[in-house]
C-alpha cells in the first residue's frame, strides 16, 4: 500500500492511543490485485448477507426458482453500492415505532384469528404494516407518544452512572 504525507489520514483509537490510519483510497484509486481480491471478497460475503434471507424465504415457501432466483440477484447487484444501506423501513425513531407497534397489532389479532405465524413471510408482515399505518393514524399518534415518553427517560432521570 502506498501513502505519503499528503494522504488524507483517519483517526483510530487502539487501547486507548489515537493513531493516524492512512485513507489511500479515493474516486479514481487503481486498485492493485490484492485491492481487487479483496474488494470482491467484500462483494461475494455482503452479496450472500444481503441476499440470505430471500432465497430462504423462497426455499421455505416452495417457490424456488433458480433461474429467477438468479435474475433477481443480478437486479440486486446491478444497483449495489459499497457502504450505501438499502431498505430496512423507516429511520425516524416515530417512523420505527409506529411500525413495530403495526407489527405488534397485526401479529396480535392473527393469533386471536387462529392464524400461525410461522406461515407469515417478514415481507407480507411488511405490507400489512404499511396497510394499517395508512388506514389507522391512531397508530402513530400512539407510537409518538411512546417515542416522547422514552426521550422523557434520559440518563438522568435514570440514574446511570457507567
Amino acid at each position: 500500500m502506498e501513502f505519503n504525507a499528503e494522504t488524507v489520514v483517519s483517526e483510530v483509537t487502539i487501547q486507548d492511543n489515537k493513531f493516524a490510519v492512512p485513507q489511500p483510497f479515493a474516486k479514481g484509486h487503481i486498485c492493485t490485485e490484492n485491492e481487487s481480491a479483496a474488494l470482491n471478497q467484500i462483494l461475494v460475503e455482503n452479496t450472500r448477507n444481503n441476499f440470505a434471507k430471500r432465497v430462504k424465504t423462497a426455499t421455505e415457501n416452495g417457490t424456488f426458482n433458480q433461474a429467477d432466483m438468479q435474475s433477481e440477484l443480478d437486479k440486486y447487484l446491478a444497483g449495489y453500492e459499497f457502504g450505501v444501506r438499502r431498505g430496512g423501513g423507516p429511520t425516524d425513531p416515530i417512523g420505527k415505532e409506529a411500525t413495530s407497534l403495526a407489527k405488534e397489532l397485526i401479529k396480535n389479532a392473527l393469533r386471536n384469528k387462529g392464524f400461525k405465524l410461522a406461515d407469515l413471510s417478514s415481507k407480507r408482515l411488511n405490507e400489512l404494516a404499511v396497510e394499517a399505518l395508512e388506514k389507522n393514524p391512531n397508530i402513530r399518534k400512539e407510537a409518538e407518544s411512546r417515542v416522547k415518553r422514552r426521550e422523557k427517560l434520559g440518563d438522568d432521570e435514570m440514574q446511570i452512572t457507567v
